[in-house]
């Protein structure tokens, strides 16, 4: 079985500053290359879904 990774969807993720999801990640997975850019999801994601649950604007799923 394959494991799920976090997708954060660069339509929806408001770009902000402090971002919840990134500061509790216990990979620290969710990065950007620059300040204002979109967050995403870096290769050492394990799927452990709390992203979801703390992004406020409802970007990240588990695919």
């Amino acid at each position: 079985m394959q494991r799920k990774r976090a997708f954060i969807n660069p339509n929806i993720c408001d770009r902000c500053d402090i971002c919840p999801s990134q500061a509790n990640c216990p990979t620290k997975s969710i990065v950007r290359e620059e300040k204002g850019e979109p967050w995403y999801v870096d290769v050492q994601c394990i799927g452990c879904g709390k992203c979801t649950r703390l992004c406020v604007k409802q970007a990240i799923t588990l695919v």
